[in-house]
């Protein structure tokens, strides 16, 4: 039999357990369940679905052309974003340069850029940059997650207020809602709760401030 190296993309038909179908005829080497381990632990669960999501999408771009590169809400998960609830069956989204053939695979939704922007590598696979994640969010998604996309990229420091204003520039499809979510944007916030929260004191005009340090009459923290 021959050896199968982890992380291995055949487009074909493959079968067994060693292997993982990505798209049609496309197929992923996975390792064999681990005996002996006990249960783990939700940051361990995370991880793991992590690194199995980032495997299916680096098959995925053995099948895309040169210039494809993951946008939406499956870049904002790689790029390591809070995100909101997803729905059963997300596609992948993917963006390409006018004139390149466009992929037609089940479970991609393809768009084509209308800017130009070289994409950035986050553990091998090819994402847009962060403003340009967002905008192309801001076109599906409502002002409470797209706030909380927000506070998570301007909290990572992997993108600023500034470049998030240029993405969302004049005649831009989803511009102005990103630019009503940006007014509400706060890089303090340590977790979408804490922007849920924020935004519901904002909302019903009450005056709030993240990480107010509480103090006694004699200065010292509480």
């Amino acid at each position: 039999m021959s050896r199968v190296d982890e992380g291995e993309v055949v487009i074909g038909r493959r079968r067994g357990r060693r292997w993982r179908k990505v798209s049609h005829g496309l197929h992923r080497s996975v390792d064999p369940p681990s005996k002996g381990v006990g249960v783990a632990s939700a940051e361990q669960s995370r991880a793991r679905l992590r690194d199995e999501r980032l495997s299916d999408l680096r098959a995925l771009q053995r099948i895309l052309p040169a210039s494809a590169c993951f946008t939406h809400l499956t870049a904002a998960g790689v790029h390591g974003l809070w995100l909101p609830p997803e729905p059963d069956r997300l596609p992948v989204f993917v963006s390409l340069h006018n004139g390149e053939e466009r992929p037609r695979r089940e479970g991609l939704r393809v768009s084509r850029l209308t800017a130009t922007f070289d994409p950035v590598v986050v553990d091998g696979v090819r994402v847009a940059p962060l403003p340009e994640v967002l905008l192309a969010c801001s076109r599906d998604l409502r002002l409470l997650d797209l706030v909380v996309l927000l506070d998570s990229a301007l909290r990572s420091k992997h993108c600023s207020v500034q470049e998030v204003s240029e993405a969302a520039g004049p005649r831009r499809r989803g511009a102005p809602a990103l630019r009503s979510s940006l007014a509400l944007a706060d890089a303090r916030a340590e977790s979408p709760w804490e922007t849920l929260l924020r935004l519901f004191h904002v909302l019903c005009e009450v005056p709030v401030e993240p990480q107010f340090e509480v103090r006694d009459e004699r200065g010292v923290f509480v």
